[in-house]
């Protein structure tokens, strides 16, 4: 059964710190380990600023420092020591189809815009945000800036520049009222953050050049560190909320000049799609695309094929894994976990009878096989039609993150990520969870205010999913 909420991928993003000799600040974002090579600075055994030699942190690392117990938050967060945590009971509505990026040096998850769109009788009511927030793990507190971003929209492509510590946000949509036909944006914004992990940051629109990208939304997108430049693959070219116009083409802007090419390949095809999911492989200096869908992608069938492009030779080419695939879907969450040579895969919307999922998934490069690490909800009591979920219409488990959709997930250094915002059948959520990728578990960090179902929200004598 299809859930109503069909909706577009939030670009999921991945950062790393290439390999350059010699290791230095202005070679290497991150730290210097043992053997010279460039580490991201964040694993608990490569924590340190730029061009610094690496340290061994038990606790963890925070912007670029060890960090310390914090007596004042969540069992398990860590927080610099000194630092002082301010209360804090704000927090950005639900909200999905937004981008984000987790900043080392601060040690915070940064988002901006999405849609907080509240659903009515199941139909979906897009709405735009223009708004950034800052989540500080440490003090387990949201804050929202002031500074004038970007125009509201959603459907936007994030990726985290780390050379130069900051956000890189492309296209999306936006509309005036609840019909006509959407503005689509091929505009790129940079978010700079603070010096040296200083709260302080702006906005900026980058004034580009060369052959920029059509107004796309629902593209997904990676910084690639090695050719210092931002890329882009796929999305919708159709301002109709009624039609799709998967785009199959890649393009990069390269920061060296702030030029836009289009990336042509020298070989191989992909079909042309939104709704999927890309990170960037960086020991093999490739792209890896998961999922999605193309013009038909209101109902499926939508993909479940993984697809390589690699950025030396210009090459297309379909990875072949073993091991069972996840379902075919669209929106679901990938990020590279660079530390197990694998790819995380998280949720999205199956074209089977479940609609959103929560299931989690490892691509391990190495093998080039799929492993499923957490099965999530499974179907118990199919629905009667559309939008009619009985309030046992799965067996849930509790110990993963709803199902849903259009999420920001992020790895956040010793080999944890986060996870924040999404569309689930009942509809958008706040919720924040941290992901440890050693164990495959979940840890709800920020419960939701919103868009749970009646097994989760502790609601009794539910006659349906949500109520």
């Amino acid at each position: 059964m299809k859930s109503a909420f069909v909706l577009a991928l939030v670009a999921i993003t991945f950062t790393a710190c290439g390999t350059r000799a010699p290791c230095t600040a202005a070679t290497c974002n991150g730290c210097c380990d043992t053997s010279g090579a460039c580490q991201a600075g964040t694993a608990t055994n490569a924590c340190g600023t730029k061009g610094t030699n690496c340290s061994v942190c038990a606790g963890g690392c925070i912007g670029g420092s060890c960090a310390v117990a914090n007596p004042g938050g969540d069992a398990g967060s860590t927080m610099d020591a000194g630092t002082t945590c301010q209360p804090s009971t704000e927090a950005p509505t639900g909200r999905s189809d937004l981008g984000g990026v987790f900043d080392p040096m601060s040690g915070e998850l940064v988002v901006f815009g999405g849609d907080p769109g509240v659903a009515v009788n199941c139909q979906s009511m897009p709405n735009f945000s223009e708004e950034t927030w800052f989540y500080d793990p440490g003090c387990n507190t949201w804050r929202l800036s002031g500074e004038q971003g970007p125009s509201p929209r959603n459907r936007h492509a994030t990726a985290y520049d780390s050379m130069r510590r900051r956000m890189i946000v492309f296209g999306g949509r936006w509309r005036m009222g609840s019909s006509g036909n959407y503005t689509t944006y091929n505009d790129t914004h940079a978010l700079q953050f603070g010096v040296a992990g200083a709260p302080g940051h702006s906005w900026q629109e980058l004034q580009t050049s060369g052959t920029r990208p059509p107004p796309l939304s629902n593209s997904a997108a990676v910084y690639d560190p090695m050719g210092d430049r931002f890329i882009i693959f796929g999305g919708n070219t159709s301002d109709n909320g009624g039609t799709f116009a998967p785009n199959g083409k890649v393009y990069a802007l390269s920061f060296s000049n702030n030029t836009w090419s289009e990336v042509v390949p020298t070989s191989g095809t992909i079909p042309a799609r939104l709704f999927h999911a890309m990170a960037l492989d960086a020991k093999r200096n490739r792209l890896v695309v998961f999922g999605g869908g193309d013009q038909n992608a209101f109902l499926g069938p939508f993909f479940n094929d993984v697809y390589t492009f690699d950025l030396a030779t210009r090459v297309w080419a379909p990875l072949t894994l073993t091991g069972t695939p996840p379902v075919a879907r669209i929106r679901p969450a990938m990020v590279a976990d660079g530390e197990r040579d694998r790819l995380l895969v998280f949720g999205g919307h199956d074209d089977g009878a479940l609609g959103e999922t929560n299931d989690l998934w490892a691509i391990d490069l190495m093998a080039n096989r799929w492993q499923r690490l957490r099965t999530g909800d499974t179907l118990l009591t199919a629905g009667a039609g559309f939008c009619d979920f009985p309030s046992n219409f799965t067996t849930p488990d509790l110990m993963s993150p709803e199902r849903r959709e259009g999420v920001v997930l992020v790895p956040a250094g010793a080999g944890s990520f986060l996870m924040f915002g999404g569309r689930s059948d009942c509809g958008t959520v706040n919720d924040v969870w941290k992901l440890n990728a050693a164990m495959g578990t979940w840890e709800t960090l920020k419960p939701a205010f919103s868009g749970l179902s009646c097994q989760r929200s502790g609601k009794t004598n539910c006659t349906k999913l949500c109520f």
